[in-house]
């Protein structure tokens, strides 16, 4: 019997395989960054152009998100945006007004401006704990892979994403 895309993804993350998992799909990505959360011990970093609805609109990866920030006391979810959307345009997206409408979350994430950096050449990507990503290798047609035990990979692209905030604007909401 075939597994299904699914069955594959909880499968690597169980295991923390070194398994290159390839996805397109905006229900695949959801998937992937779902089960990222799931796995995050302390910190979720996004470098992303935006939080497309087809991706992060997806209830489950909202609640794991929430889940994550809630259940684990030193928990950070930091978002660094390429092209970083207006205050207005952040509150109107339904995976962000989840997040910073609780009270008891809301102080765990940051969201950074990151347009003042000429990073053409890097690709949107999320990590976790240095341990797990999922780096989108074709912003055009949202082409990605997703590891969940290439730790060389993960603690470099978290490096990455410390330089980007490291020359970010907090964006305050």
């Amino acid at each position: 019997m075939k597994e299904s895309y699914q069955d594959i993804v909880k499968k690597c993350a169980d295991a923390n395989e070194d398994f290159s998992i390839p996805n397109r799909d905006k229900t695949h990505a959801a998937f992937i960054i779902e089960n990222l959360f799931k796995k995050a011990d302390s910190e979720m970093y996004i470098y992303t152009g935006g939080l497309y609805d087809g991706v992060y609109g997806h209830k489950s990866l909202e609640e794991e998100a929430i889940k994550f920030l809630k259940e684990k006391s030193n928990a950070k979810l930091k978002i660094a945006f390429q092209t970083p959307p207006t205050k207005e345009e952040i509150l109107k997206n339904d995976f962000i007004k989840a997040l910073v409408s609780d009270e008891s979350i809301k102080d765990k994430i940051t969201l950074y401006d990151a347009s003042q950096l000429k990073l053409s050449k890097v690709n949107h990507f999320c990590v976790i704990d240095g341990k797990a990503y999922r780096y989108e290798l074709d912003h055009e047609t949202r082409r990605a892979i997703a590891n969940f035990g290439d730790r060389i990979t993960a603690d470099k692209l978290s490096s990455i994403f410390k330089i980007i905030i490291e020359e970010s604007t907090v964006i305050n909401l």
